[in-house]
């Protein structure tokens, strides 16, 4: 039981690893219109700071997914995965002024009560 602990750091460092690239791809985002030219400046960007620490809490994230998928079978372990949608999207409305409708808290609780049906 004490595996799942592990799932908290995976979700929420998945999440804000998010929420920094978003922040940061938006203030440095490339104005040009071909495909080729926004790869390159994004791929400029993987040693700004902001991009080297969201990919150090990815890598976080994924040693604390993979002491879980030690310890629960993938079965179990890849619904709770789907928790770092929705605390992603909440980190986006609280940090990044993002917008939330109501389909989203339904689709929100519909998702909750699946993984309490899937964990009975």
């Amino acid at each position: 039981m004490a595996v799942y602990l592990f799932v908290v750091p995976g979700v929420l460092f998945t999440a804000i690893a998010q929420v920094i690239m978003r922040h940061h791809m938006e203030a440095n985002q490339s104005y040009s219109d071909k495909l080729l030219d926004q790869f390159f400046h994004a791929a400029t960007q993987l040693f700004s700071p902001p991009i080297i620490l969201s990919i150090c809490m990815t890598l976080i994230a994924g040693v604390s997914w993979m002491v879980v998928l030690s310890k629960v079978s993938l079965s179990q372990t890849i619904p709770l995965t789907l928790l770092t949608f929705p605390v992603s999207i909440l980190l986006g409305v609280v940090f990044l002024n993002d917008y939330i409708d109501f389909r989203f808290i339904v689709g929100f609780c519909l998702m909750l009560i699946g993984l309490v049906i899937i964990k009975i």
